[in-house]
């Protein structure tokens, strides 16, 4: 039983430190993401995310095509 509660312990701190990660990543990533809308014709929208200062955004070719 002693074992048990230990590996749960373990998995509790291990899990939290992956939660405090991704929340990290979001947090320092969010700002970046944005949204595309394609205006006219069928219309349609994605996302992607800046990749320089000078506003370059990378997509994937659905979104523009």
């Amino acid at each position: 039983m002693a074992l048990a509660a230990a590996k749960l312990q373990t998995d509790d701190a291990l899990l939290d430190a992956y939660s405090t990660t991704v929340a990290d990543a979001v947090d320092r990533i969010g700002p970046a993401v944005c949204r595309i809308e394609r205006i006219g014709g069928q219309g349609g929208h994605g996302s992607g995310f800046v990749i320089a200062p000078d506003g370059l955004v990378v997509t994937n070719f659905h979104v523009v095509g």
